[in-house]
């Protein structure tokens, strides 16, 4: 389950360096989860790309300037990084699980489903395929393989979503053979559309 903001905010991908320009797109959404900290005005902003997966952003402004900007990945309820601003990840963190308690005590905060996610099973085992969307960075899908005979599962990941796995994040094995495997997993989800081919990268579909 994840946890989001519970409102729709078209950031464009907001690249939130200090400048003015962010700072004014920012303030054209009053529809912001805002609230304080240790007297410190902060927000938190849910981003829902068409097709992909959102990422939530812990956001801190003086003025035109940016001073501190987290993003949670998976929306997950737990900063991954901290993109800009001096804070250690676990001050961040902290700061945001203070948001998030006002957002459920608002209301404002509601759980989701993983969407973006493709599954199978064919050959005796289940295949799954993650897209992921970083604010700052590329793409990139993690596919894992789960023998339904041993029970165990192997996790790998494809750094720019091309189509071409790049290394085992758990367990191990022969890359060639798992590239086999993701290559059929992948052309079988264009097939069904639900996996989609868009200038040389391969999302996972809703």
């Amino acid at each position: 389950m994840k946890l989001i903001i519970n409102i729709i905010v078209i950031l464009m991908f907001l690249g939130l360096n200090n400048c003015t320009s962010n700072s004014e797109l920012m303030n054209s959404y009053p529809n912001l989860l805002t609230f304080s900290y240790q007297g410190e005005e902060y927000k938190i902003l849910g981003f829902f790309p068409q097709d992909l997966d959102g990422f939530n952003l812990l956001i801190r402004k003086e003025q035109n300037r940016i001073l501190l900007k987290c993003i949670d990945r998976q929306q997950d309820g737990i900063l991954d990084e901290v993109v800009v601003g001096d804070i250690t990840l676990e001050e961040a963190n902290n700061i945001y699980q203070e948001g998030i308690l006002i957002a459920l005590e608002n209301g404002s905060l509601k759980e989701k489903q993983y969407d973006h996610y493709y599954l199978i099973s064919d050959m005796g085992k289940i295949f799954e395929l993650r897209t992921y969307v970083p604010v700052d960075g590329e793409p990139y899908n993690i596919f894992a393989v789960k023998p339904i005979s041993d029970g165990r599962t192997y996790v790998l990941r494809d750094l720019e979503a091309d189509g071409s796995l790049d290394y085992f994040e758990e367990g191990e094995g022969e890359l060639e053979l798992f590239q086999s495997y993701y290559d059929k997993v992948v052309q079988k989800g264009i097939s069904e559309n639900n996996i989609k081919l868009s200038n040389g990268v391969y999302y996972v579909r809703n």
